[in-house]
Formats: C-alpha cells, structure tokens, sequence
C-alpha cells in the first residue's frame, strides 16, 4: 500500500508523511509486516531444507527437549529460531538468508529499511528498568550493562518492571537509536550538579555564617526560604499534576516548581521565557529597538544590592537620561509632544557568578506621538558617540550629588555589617584583566562611553521587522544568573564553572571550594517585593497612553487563534486575548518548538488531578511505581580540626 506524502502518518504522530516517516526514510507498519511474510514465504520456498538442517544447530544438546515445551513457550522458541535462521545464521555463501532474500525480491523503500535495520542488529538479553505504558520501555543489557529506551506501544502494556527479556532491538531509521526520546521527560533535578551542591553544604554555610554573626541571627530569612523551596522544586513527593491522553490513556506526571526568582535554573528561566512573551505579546509595539547596558563601580553595586531603593533611584535616573536625550533630539527635528518609554531589567549577576547589580534597557529607536486618537512612532538618527557620553555624564553627575548628601548623614554610622553584606561583599569580588599600561579613565567609541568605573553601551539595535531578534532581547534581558550545565565537580571536590568566553587572561573556568561557591549564589538573590523588571514612560502601566500603544502590538498567532475560535467573545474584541501568565506547555512550545500536551499517538494530554498533600502524592507515588523520597538537607558538617602541636617533654 503506497501513502501520499500528505496523508496523515500511519505511526500515529499525527503530522503528515511527508513530515514524519516520509522525510525521514523510514518504513510504516504494513511494509514491516509484508516484510516479514514475504520473507516467511521466500525461506519456505527456496531455503526450506537449509531451515530444516539448521533446526539442531540452533538448539545444540537441548533439541530433545524441544516438544515437552508448554505450548506457548514452544510458539516463542520456534519465533526466535525463525529470526536466528533469517538474519544471523550463516549460510554457504557466508552471508544470512535476508541478504539473498533482499537481492532476489522487488521490495520498496520502506520494506528494505526495516530489513536492513533487522540485519544490523542481533538478539541481546535485557532487563527492564523503565515502562511508560503505550509508549516505551527502557531496557538494561544484561551482559554489558547499558540502557536504551525503545519505542513500543503493545509490548510496553504488558510488560512489567525488571522482566527479563531476549529481544532484537533495531533502529526506525539509521541513528535513530542514538536520538533523544521524544515527548515530555520529567526533569530530574535531584541529579543535577547544583541539587547536589544545596542538598550536601547548604546547612553548613548556614552554620558557620550563624556562628560568625555576633548576634547569631545568620543569613536572612528570605535567603533560606530561597534554598528550602529550590531543594524541593521539581519534587514529585511535594505533589504533583497527572496528566493523561484522551485518546490513549497515556499519562504522565509534572512536578510542582518552586516558582523563586533567585538561583532555580527551571524558575528563572520560565520567568524569563514568560517575561519575554508578555513583552512581545503585549507591551511592545512594532518599532526598532536599542539596548543601552549602564553599569556602574564596584563600589557602588554593593550600595546597589543592600539597598533596593537606590538601585530603583539609579536605575530610573538612567531612563529618565536617555527620555531627556531623545525628547531633545526629537523637539530639534520639529516633533512636538513627543513621548518616551522604556522596559528595564535589573540584573544582580556577572559572567563569574559574581553579584554585579547593572541595568538592560530596552529602549525604542525614536519616540512617539499622538495622531488624532491615535499614537504614531518617529524614527531617530542613531547616537554618536558624543551622545552617549554626555548622556553618562548626566547620570554621573547626580549620582555623584547624592552620594556626596548622604555621606554627611552616614559620617558617625560605624554600624558593623552584617552576614548577608559581607558574603556579598565577597561574591563581588572579581579576577583583576591585564592591562596594555595605558589605562583610560574617560572615553567613547562605538557607541560606547565609560568614565571612572561608569559605562553606559548602546551598540545593540534590532530593526523593527525582526520579532523574533526583539523577544531573543527580552529573553537576555531577564535571563538566569547562570547555566547549570556549566557546572562540574572535580576530582578533588571543588566546583568548576565554564565561563561563557576566556577571560582576558586565558582562564576558562572558575574553580571555588563548595562552601565558597554557595556563598557567591547566595549574594546574588534578589530581595523579595523588589521588582526586577521596571516599566516607564508610555510603557507605564498607569501610562494614559497605554491603551493606544498597545494597538500597535502586531497581533500573535496565538491571538489570531484565539480571536477565529470566539469570534463572539470579550476577548476578541481587544488585543489582549491571554492571561498574564502563559501556561508551562504554552511556553515549551514557544521556546523549544516541543508541544508536550501531544501525545505520541496523536491525541491531546489533559490535566486530571491535582495531588498537593505531600503524603498522599508519595502513597500515589508508591503505587505507580515512581521514586517517593523527597530530597532534603544533609546535616551541617563539623569545622575542620585543627591540628595541635604537643610538648612532648611536658
């Protein structure tokens, strides 16, 4: 049976042939089953008497035994006899049955894949160590020990947990074998190396900065709670949401997320991910947009990250420098009225995982102004280098002003620090980069001015075409402090960083004790109820203007679909057609293109139970199967000893 290249895919993935087996070389169902007939047919026909002779090779010393076989066990052993003679046994010619079956018959396509693939593999002894019932089983060499993970929709229904199993397992298609499953998996964060760093030294760091603190009060509670709610994300024994195929039955499990905004890999990048969505989905017209980075001494970003009101202060003063400039420039061309907004993202980290409190500005190319009703975008000449640094001097200047105030209000403040200031003192210290011995104090070029430990850099600019490039900006503005695939134990214990590019010295990785490495994640957590994302001028959300700006957000397919299904509804009447929040699957798909509420066979998951007591998540746990232990703190460990020299003559 041939299939057109549009029809739906008879492996039941629900895409088009030409899409799924079709583009991939691979065989369907009817042709590995009128594969195996035909070579059924041919071995009787042509290689009858050589099966025959073959019969006692096969079984060697225990053919005798071969008819006191329970009668469905004698139909397997006669199964794999069949295979052993097609594809593994030598003939005369040196080469198996299938080699001459293949050269003699007209096969298709597909029909020679699968035979090829049967060809190249062998019959091995497994274990079973994973079931996901109408899916896949995850099988463990018996001899040599390594997993893989087959795709078997009857075989996987009936098949238990560490059953043993003597199978032939082929490739669909040639390397298929080595491809990543497809579908959702669970993450495993308990596996990850910084699961393991929180679980093993959190309790230790906390000790010895509660033993340093006069007042034995330690880190704040804020910073705690931060590495409580990380051990547990991703947990399924906190609770859990099932989630099953309508059309199968399939489910799977999703663990419950921490939802925190400081060191959770997971959390912070779907807030990233989120974030960036709401931005272009919402927020940000069609327009070209700069990104202006301002930055700031060593000295001050400490004053930054203990006191969130002056980095709020600082962070406005450098929208409100850039406002000024382009209200300038614009009244100069003749605009009247013009109108200016930006989106500010404060980050708290550097490429050392090191707390570096500077700002992202994502800031449009030109200013707007009211047409009628209406709000109408007027492009600006690009900065010059001149402008950049006199937009930092701006910004100097008043910062300069109000440090200089409040040092004579702080003259008899001798407040010792406390622990949290102090490990972030620490987690901003830096490697020192060579210099050529031609240090430059103040200075611009390519759009890029710096002056006494201040700079401020608008080389970035996205044309206003480009969505994609626009919400990859927002994506980097609110990104996570740090990859954790980065992340490695060594051999001696210490936790190795990979930097994302050598340092100006050649070092490529940060090497710290765990305990020190932990101290430096711990500066760089946010304080709660402080926003890190900050919304100004038009893109104000008590702007007047806001309502007008946002009919110029170019719509989204996922409006458009959401607009055609209700076409009737308050939701089709505006733009703004989904909720703040996206939902997790609706941000897979955004981000990686990998729609998890599709089932392999086609239909649609759907949420249908929602388990948050954690005693009767882990009793559900037990009952399906799945690991039920939650993760938790190792103890704090014991200072080091200290060795003493004694006196042997007293």
């Amino acid at each position: 049976m041939k299939i057109g290249r549009n029809e739906p895919c008879p492996c039941g993935s629900g895409k088009k042939f030409k899409k799924c087996c079709g583009a991939l070389g691979a065989y369907t169902r009817d042709e590995r089953a009128e594969a195996l007939m035909r070579l059924d047919h041919w071995i009787e026909s042509f290689a009858g008497d050589a099966r025959d002779e073959a019969h006692e090779e096969f079984w060697g010393t225990h053919v005798e035994y071969i008819d006191s076989l329970p009668e469905d066990l004698e139909a397997l052993s006669d199964a794999a006899e069949d295979a052993w003679f097609a594809f593994d046994r030598d003939a005369e010619t040196g080469k198996p049955a299938v080699d001459r079956f293949m050269s003699d018959a007209d096969l298709s396509e597909g029909e020679l894949t699968f035979l090829s693939a049967c060809r190249r593999s062998s019959v091995r002894l497994y274990t079973v160590v994973g079931v996901v019932p109408g899916v896949s089983l995850t099988l463990r060499d018996a001899i040599e020990g390594g997993e893989i993970t087959v795709h078997e929709r009857m075989g996987s229904r009936s098949i238990g947990l560490y059953e043993h199993l003597a199978a032939r397992v082929y490739e669909r298609t040639s390397g298929a074998a080595g491809q990543p499953l497809v579908g959702y998996r669970r993450r495993a964060p308990e596996r990850t190396v910084l699961h393991e760093l929180v679980t093993r030294y959190a309790q230790t760091m906390i000790a010895e900065l509660r033993d340093a603190d006069g007042e034995g009060c330690g880190l704040p509670r804020y910073v705690e709670r931060e590495l409580a709610a990380y051990v547990r994300c991703g947990q399924l024994a906190h609770g859990f949401a099932r989630v099953r195929c309508g059309a199968c039955g399939d489910e799977i499990v999703v663990a419950f997320s921490c939802k925190r905004r400081g060191i959770c890999p997971s959390c912070t990048a779907r807030r990233m991910a989120d974030t960036a969505a709401h931005l272009i989905d919402r927020v940000l017209p069609r327009a070209p947009y700069r990104q202006w980075v301002f930055t700031v001494p060593k000295l001050l970003r400490l004053r930054l990250a203990r006191d969130p009101a002056w980095a709020s202060w600082v962070g406005q003063l450098a929208v409100r420098a850039i406002g000024a400039w382009q209200r300038r420039i614009a009244r100069a061309r003749g605009v009247c009225a013009p109108l200016t907004g930006a989106v500010t993202f404060v980050q708290r980290f550097g490429g050392l995982v090191n707390l570096n409190v500077h700002f992202h500005l994502v800031v449009p190319d030109g200013v707007f102004v009211e047409d009628g009703d209406d709000l109408r975008f007027v492009m600006h000449p690009v900065p010059t280098n001149a402008d950049v640094l006199a937009i930092l001097d701006r910004i100097m200047r008043r910062v300069a002003r109000r440090l200089a105030n409040e040092a004579v209000e702080d003259v008899n403040d001798d407040a010792a620090p406390n622990v949290l200031a102090q490990v972030q003192a620490e987690a901003a210290s830096t490697w020192r980069s060579p210099t050529d011995g031609k240090p430059t104090v103040r200075g611009a070029e390519r759009l890029r001015a710096w002056c006494e430990g201040f700079s401020l850099h608008a080389g970035v600019v996205i044309a206003d075409h480009d969505r994609d490039a626009h919400e990859r900006l927002c994506r980097y503005g609110a990104r996570p402090a740090f990859a954790q695939d980065r992340l490695a134990w060594m051999d001696d214990g210490r936790i190795s960083y990979k930097l994302k590019r050598p340092w100006p010295d050649g070092r490529t990785h940060l090497v710290l004790e765990p305990v020190a490495f932990l101290r430096r994640l711990v500066g760089i957590i946010p304080p709660p109820r402080r926003h890190l994302v900050r919304y100004s001028g038009v893109f104000g959300p008590a702007s007047k203007h806001r309502a007008k700006l946002r009919a110029l957000v170019p719509a989204t397919d996922a409006d458009d679909a959401a607009t055609s299904s209700c076409p009737g509804s308050a939701s089709s009447s505006s733009n703004s057609s989904r909720a703040r929040r996206l939902p997790w699957a609706d941000l897979l798909r955004r981000v990686f293109a990998d729609d998890v509420l599709q089932c392999p066979c086609g239909g649609r998951r759907s949420v249908i139970a929602i388990v948050a007591d954690p005693t009767i998540a882990r009793a559900l746990l037990t009952a399906l199967g799945l690991p039920n232990e939650p993760a938790t703190f190792a103890p704090a460990r014991d200072p080091p000893q200290v060795e003493l020299a004694w006196d042997e003559a007293s």
